[in-house]
């Protein structure tokens, strides 16, 4: 039987990911040592439930894990093992115990269908195979085309939202709510917590009487 011999860098992320037990882990400083980021870095990364997968991408892959992911990318096989690696740990088979409350479950389970749908292309684009050839869902905030992620990964990300519905947010009409208008569609949320509720009835009709966009 050969010898299976890994590296200092699989080492060091094995120990990090089984050995490293601390009562005062949070699900940053794990979420962290997987992705292979400083905590410093995504320390602000806003990691609330309900967010959509371009409220996701802007805060994670635009952001903080711009330079991670791309390297991830290039690396041979660097991007599945994060993103099996994220799985594990969503399903608590690596990782502290007890560290991951249910809305930070559901942001990482968002958050690996945002690797799962973006994943391939970054692939392909990075080897220089040819691309599909995808239709843009109009309207549809949730739909990532992968034609635009391509665009995205030519200037680094920056561009990730082209050719996606644009957002507008008011924040200062009163103290109370904050309103969003997406796809022709129009939002409500608490203030400051950034879960979008769609608006129906009278409460629809006011926010398009009353709230500006502009």
């Amino acid at each position: 039987m050969g010898r299976f011999i890994i590296t200092e860098e699989e080492k060091s992320r094995i120990r990090g990911l089984y050995e490293y037990v601390d009562e005062s882990d949070t699900f940053l400083d794990q979420f962290s040592r997987i992705y292979g980021v400083p905590l410093e870095e995504i320390s602000n990364i806003n990691v609330s439930s309900g967010q959509t997968q371009i409220d996701i991408a802007k805060n994670t892959l635009m952001g903080p894990l711009k330079e991670v992911t791309l390297q991830h990318v290039r690396d041979n096989g660097s991007f599945d093992k994060v993103l099996n690696q994220l799985k594990s740990y969503q399903n608590g088979q690596i990782g502290v115990k007890g560290v991951m409350n249910e809305e930070q479950k559901l942001w990482l389970n968002d958050f690996i269908k945002l690797l799962e749908s973006m994943g391939p292309q970054l692939v392909r684009f990075w080897k220089g195979l040819p691309q599909e050839k995808v239709s843009v869902k109009v309207g549809d905030p949730n739909y990532v085309p992968s034609t635009e992620v391509l665009q995205s990964v030519n200037s680094g990300l920056d561009r990730y939202s082209q050719g996606l519905s644009q957002e507008k947010i008011n924040t200062t009409n009163d103290r109370t709510y904050d309103y969003k208008l997406s796809g022709g569609k129009y939002y409500y949320s608490l203030k400051g917590q950034n879960k979008w509720i769609e608006a129906n009835g009278k409460g629809l009709e006011s926010i398009k009487s009353k709230i500006n966009f502009s």
